[in-house]
């Protein structure tokens, strides 16, 4: 769940499960810059997540920042990028790297061409080297978007792959 506080200011609360066991997130988003006359959005991110089992807190202080950018014949492009970190506290601190982007070509309103990225890396000190599972995305959106907001549709579809990835134990 998502509430919008003012036009920068968001709260977010929800429960995710991740590998490690389900997650309490809690967290805020604050848009730094929220223009739509640059057509720019850079976005600090804060959010707390409490790890049930192994019970653990963690920390994610991130940064993304987009823009949009006109091309020839109305066609529009998107481009957007994040890093941040996952400060863990299990038996001592652990830092781990998030990071991604997006990059969305939108010839008209019906169709999107997609490109995006998702880095995690953690472990840096391990022997057999840090843990990694870096993929890359890429594929098709279609939308249908009518005047009744219950007849709104949309349909993807796509591929990913790892591009870079090192791992091991239950993985």
């Amino acid at each position: 769940y998502e509430h919008q506080l003012r036009r920068d200011l968001s709260v977010h609360a929800g429960i995710r499960k991740r590998h490690s066991g389900w997650n309490l997130e809690v967290g805020s988003h604050y848009a730094i810059v929220k223009s739509t006359r640059l057509q720019t959005l850079v976005t600090a991110i804060g959010d707390i997540r409490f790890n049930s089992s192994p019970g653990f807190p963690a920390f994610r202080p991130q940064i993304a920042a987009g823009k949009r950018f006109d091309l020839p014949k109305d066609m529009k492009l998107d481009a957007m990028a994040q890093l941040g970190t996952d400060l863990v506290i299990l038996q001592g601190f652990e830092a781990r790297v998030l990071g991604g982007f997006n990059v969305t070509v939108i010839p008209n309103d019906t169709v999107r061409f997609y490109l995006e990225s998702r880095t995690y890396m953690k472990d840096f000190s391990f022997p057999g080297g840090a843990f990694a599972f870096n993929t890359v995305t890429f594929g098709l959106k279609f939308f249908d978007r009518k005047a009744s907001s219950f007849d709104k549709f949309e349909a993807a579809v796509g591929t990913t792959a790892p591009y870079y990835y090192n791992y091991w134990r239950y993985h």
